[in-house]
Parts: C-alpha cells; sequence; structure tokens
C-alpha cells in the first residue's frame, strides 16, 4: 500500500532526468548554431583573404615584369610624383587654383 502510484504520475527522478536531458539538448543546440555563425565569418575572412592574396600575385607579376623590363626606374618615378608629389629640382609645377575647376 506504500507504493499505489499510477501510470499517469511520474515519479521525481524521471522529471529531474528528462529536465536534465533537455538542458543538455538546448546547450549542445546553442553551441552549433554558435559553431555555425563562426563557420561563416571565417569563410568570409578566407575570402577577403583570398582576394587579396589574388591582388597581392597580380601586382607581384606586374613588378616582376618591370624589373625583367629594366623599367624600375620609370616606375620609381612614376610612383614618386604621384603618391609623394615628388619633383625635379629644376622642375616647375602649376596648379591651377580658379575656383571650379577640377
Amino acid at each position: 500500500m506504500i507504493n499505489k502510484r499510477k501510470g499517469n504520475q511520474k515519479r521525481p527522478e524521471g522529471i529531474i532526468i528528462s529536465l536534465l536531458i533537455l538542458t543538455v539538448f538546448l546547450y549542445l543546440l546553442v553551441t552549433f548554431i554558435g559553431l555555425q555563425t563562426d563557420i561563416k565569418e571565417k569563410k568570409v575572412e578566407i575570402d577577403v583573404l583570398s582576394s587579396q592574396y589574388q591582388q597581392q600575385l597580380a601586382q607581384n607579376d606586374e613588378l616582376q615584369k618591370l624589373i625583367d623590363k629594366g623599367d624600375e626606374a620609370q616606375y620609381i618615378e612614376h610612383i614618386a610624383r604621384e603618391q609623394r608629389n615628388y619633383v625635379y629640382p629644376d622642375e616647375r609645377v602649376y596648379f591651377d587654383i580658379t575656383p571650379g575647376s577640377y
């Protein structure tokens, strides 16, 4: 008479085990979703780095062609004029400062 439980009543141990299983499942689900997000971010990063790598290879090929032709002095002059605004000592450079001219 002490153990007169019906089939509908659950034992406390069963409820605890069910909650534990549910908690583990939710943890695994959240971890899985987080890992999928990390994977997508890394794929984007790989695409960006791959693009940068291809650009660097193209630039290296261009520089190698310049070196092979012997035009490196001309290339250096071009870069100095364009990026550093360098000029020859006896060279005169004029700037158009009129409004509206570009």
